[in-house]
């Protein structure tokens, strides 16, 4: 993969775009959106992810609610 999104095909394909969040409620509209494409040929199926985001570090205080104890 190049990462270099310009091809025709690319072109050709729709956009998915305008996520909302899951967490910490499911209505809100992303604060940073992400960009996903499918296209394919022949042989493959080609996916392609745009993710926009700032500089601001993200911080995890804890994974508790992915763990049952």
């Amino acid at each position: 993969m190049d990462d270099i999104l310009n091809e025709q095909s690319w072109e050709d394909t729709d956009v998915t775009d305008n996520w909302c969040e899951n967490y910490p409620t499911d209505s809100l509209p992303s604060p940073f959106q992400t960009e996903a494409c499918l296209t394919l040929n022949d042989e493959f199926l080609y996916v392609s992810f745009v993710c926009y985001d700032d500089e601001t570090p993200d911080i995890v205080s804890t994974l508790r609610r992915y763990f049952k104890y």
